[in-house]
């Protein structure tokens, strides 16, 4: 369980470095450096949270560089489905191992993760000990933009990577922690191009920022008690029930959209034009049309990466087959 880390919390350090951040990025002489930038700013806020997710993640990501890199070289050879499939299975082996074996995982990441920080730095040791969180937070946000990117590479979309894009890519602050799951063309261009500072981005990732902490911090404020169903369900009368999860649906939405508004923003600040992730899922005629508006990131993975089957065979033809849905 997560004792410390809260999204409000690393969105407000987010913002907050986005003031410093902001100028040195539109200064910054070359493309390079402004990705630098971008990646120091998301290891910081990792490490703010606790040093041992940052070590995690430098981990994760540099295992997703060589995966990325060995499915590029080797994508036409006899073998290449394996090793795809391989790869896929590496990325996903953090994540499985926390939802199947739980307590155990959480045992060994904080444990191994922790004594890294302790060989590394004495210092920076003793913070780690005091911070509270023992998940790896973020990770199956992770996971699955890891995955994307492989399969991607695999099927010629996107070409081998250097180390400092595949970083780029992995600590972009704005959808570390709790999504949207972006794909590497989003950030891609900006990324590699000397974009000018243009003040309607800040307008408009400003209005998006203020949009989602109004539905964070006050139409959720209203139903913020609605969880308490999943507690007190026995004692309550059946149409308590019915109603508090009614409210519990418009709680859960507004803060996972809002969440996401502000990720969208903060990206916005920077240039960046990342995808929706919801577009009022509640308001749709049928049970389709919600899954298609609700989590639309997701939606979107699952519609590009669904038709890769178990087996090897006919493995590029079924990924390209989801490219046109």
């Amino acid at each position: 369980m997560n004792l410390s880390f809260s999204a409000y919390n690393y969105f407000f350090d987010l913002l907050s470095l986005a003031v410093l951040s902001l100028p040195l990025y539109f200064l910054s002489p070359s493309p390079a450096v402004r990705r630098c930038l971008l990646t120091g700013t998301g290891m910081y806020l990792l490490y703010f949270i606790a040093p041992r997710l940052l070590l995690f993640y430098l981990v994760f990501w540099g295992v997703t560089f060589i995966l990325q890199n060995l499915v590029a070289k080797f994508s036409q050879g006899r073998f290449s489905s394996l090793l795809l499939l391989v790869t896929i299975a590496v990325t996903l082996a953090p994540m499985l191992l926390w939802k199947i074996v739980g307590n155990d995982f959480v045992f060994l990441f904080n444990l191994i993760t922790n004594h890294g920080i302790q060989l590394s730095s004495e210092w920076i040791w003793e913070i780690d000990l005091i911070r509270k969180i023992i998940i790896p937070v973020g990770i199956s946000f992770a996971a699955f933009r890891a995955i994307d990117l492989l399969i991607k590479t695999y099927v010629g979309r996107i070409s081998k990577l250097t180390f400092d894009r595949v970083f780029f890519f992995g600590f972009f602050p704005p959808v570390q922690i709790v999504g949207p799951i972006i794909e590497y063309e989003e950030i891609q261009r900006q990324g590699d191009a000397m974009y000018t500072f243009a003040p309607d981005d800040i307008l408009e990732g400003g209005k998006r920022i203020a949009s989602g902490f109004f539905k964070i911090f006050l139409l959720t404020f209203w139903l913020r008690d609605s969880a308490n169903v999943f507690e007190m369900f026995d004692s309550m009368q059946t149409w308590k029930i019915w109603a508090s999860l009614i409210m519990f649906t418009w709680y859960f939405y507004l803060n996972f959209s809002g969440y996401s508004d502000i990720a969208i923003g903060a990206a916005r600040l920077f240039g960046y034009a990342l995808k929706e992730n919801f577009s009022y899922p509640y308001f749709k005629r049928n049970i389709q049309e919600f899954w298609n508006h609700w989590h639309m990131s997701l939606t979107r993975f699952a519609q590009r990466n669904i038709f890769v089957p178990l087996a090897g065979t006919g493995l590029a033809h079924n990924i390209a087959r989801s490219w046109q849905l």
